[in-house]
């Protein structure tokens, strides 16, 4: 546990810590098809955050690079094919997670900012996965709308 989490329920801690996962399916899945380059960034970058988050957030990834892959995996294996169909289910969790992340900001602010930007990051590096030249520095128009986060409130506007 990581202590701005200290309060929170296990499930709930489990789904924050899970974020990485639902903002990766979301932004992968948003041209209607996760491939692999996405999900291979995904691990990647999950396993880069440990050593080069900002320091406040460096136990939070510790702590999410555990299981990363694999619950990756096995949620991008769980989701309808359909855009349509897995935006909502993806999306439900993100709602619950952002009444977590206020509540986080009570006490911890700071941190709750920084996640938010952090999963913000995160969704900005999935987007770059693929498309473009190599798979660089392109996002499509439906990866640029789902790297908004829009389900999340920035922490920094309460």
């Amino acid at each position: 546990m990581i202590a701005p989490f200290e309060g929170l329920s296990a499930e709930d801690q489990k789904l924050l810590f899970k974020m990485p996962v639902l903002v990766t399916a979301l932004v992968a899945g948003a041209d209607g098809k996760i491939d692999k380059r996405e999900v291979r960034e995904a691990i990647f970058l999950a396993h880069q955050k440990v050593k080069n988050a900002r320091p406040g957030m460096r136990d939070y990834y510790k702590v999410m690079d555990e299981t990363f892959e694999q619950d990756l995996k096995e949620y991008i294996k769980d989701l309808p094919a359909k855009r349509e169909e897995h935006d909502p289910i993806i999306e439900k969790d993100m709602v619950r997670a952002n009444d977590l992340i206020k509540t986080i900001a009570a006490n911890h602010r700071p941190f709750a900012i920084q996640y938010y930007n952090s999963m913000k990051d995160f969704a900005r590096h999935i987007a770059e996965a693929s498309g473009g030249l190599g798979g660089l520095l392109s996002i499509s128009p439906e990866e640029a709308e789902s790297i908004k986060l829009a389900k999340l409130d920035d922490p920094e506007t309460y």
